[in-house]
């Protein structure tokens, strides 16, 4: 799987020669501590959820799993690697939540302070992942963004919605339409 990981980014995004991806259960901590000490990341973007509400509602403890259990154990082999290398510089975890968290809009737009209100089990889950993600990060003192986008992204995206587009266009340097 991980050759298929490198391949789909030298076809997608040529540009990005010094991204490594790895691959790998987040339930399972002693992996994740493992690719944590091979590499000693600077930032940590956590992408990890099921890909659709559909499946999240079906599947509530793989939802968990995806959104609150693995954000857990990242954190914690964050902290420990922190903890066990005085020269290690972390430097920010990123939570990629989803605007699910405030189930249906009531207005136009929201902001971060909207009132949070999650009407299925993936929003509920991100959600938890949020609170994880900040009480964690700000127990260990590790620097943290939560991103709450309002679109599928990445490269298993089957929908092809506006926020994919966007970053597809802006990474490979195409002129972006609004």
């Amino acid at each position: 799987i991980k050759e298929s990981f490198t391949d789909f980014r030298k076809q997608r995004f040529p540009s990005l020669k010094n991204i490594i991806i790895e691959r790998c259960d987040t339930s399972n901590y002693k992996a994740l501590s493992e690719i944590l000490n091979k590499y000693k990341p600077n930032y940590i973007y956590h992408t990890a959820a099921l890909p659709l509400a559909k499946v999240s509602n079906l599947n509530n403890e793989e939802a968990k799993i995806s959104s609150v259990d693995s954000t857990v154990n990242i954190i914690d082999a964050i902290n420990l690697l922190k903890n066990s290398n005085q020269k290690y510089q972390f430097d920010r975890f990123v939570y990629f939540s989803s605007s699910m968290v405030y189930g249906d809009f009531k207005s136009s737009s929201v902001s971060e302070e909207s009132q949070k209100n999650p009407k299925d089990a993936y929003g509920i889950m991100k959600l938890a992942g949020e609170v994880v993600t900040e009480g964690l990060c700000k127990l260990h003192n590790i620097p943290y963004t939560i991103i709450r986008p309002s679109a599928l992204y990445g490269e298993r995206c089957i929908s092809r919605r506006v926020g994919q587009i966007f970053i597809e266009s802006a990474l490979h340097n195409k002129e972006i339409f609004i």
